[in-house]
């Protein structure tokens, strides 16, 4: 890779779109590069795109609730397995399992007021 920025184009945050209130954040790659999730504040969820295999393009499979509210953060586990949403205005770190198709599926929750980050050390 070159270390070149450039855009790859505009994708759907939704079936339908999700509004002029929709904030798309924190987007976190799979470590096989084949997902890519986003913390979508103001509809809080966190999307679920596909990329394909040149990495030229994204499409929208889905969307699920983020489990609290105006996720500030998506941080990936450094196993894979695991995908935690920083919710702030909620005051929680909500977390979810990743399933064969890449697809969150909420596993638990800590509250932690204005959450804003998640770190691994």
């Amino acid at each position: 890779a070159s270390g070149d920025l450039r855009p790859v184009g505009e994708f759907p945050l939704g079936p339908d779109g999700a509004g002029e209130h929709a904030q798309p954040s924190a987007p976190v790659v799979s470590l096989d590069g084949r997902r890519l999730w986003a913390a979508v504040r103001g509809t809080d969820t966190v999307v679920v795109l596909a990329v394909d295999e040149d990495g030229e393009r994204l499409e929208f499979l889905t969307s699920v609730p983020c489990g609290g509210s105006w996720p500030r953060d998506l941080v990936l586990h450094p196993s894979g397995d695991r995908l935690y949403a920083a919710n702030e205005r909620s005051g929680d770190v909500t977390w979810f399992d990743i399933d064969a198709e890449g697809v969150p599926r909420r596993a638990g929750a800590l509250d932690v007021p204005a959450a804003s980050s998640v770190l691994f050390v």
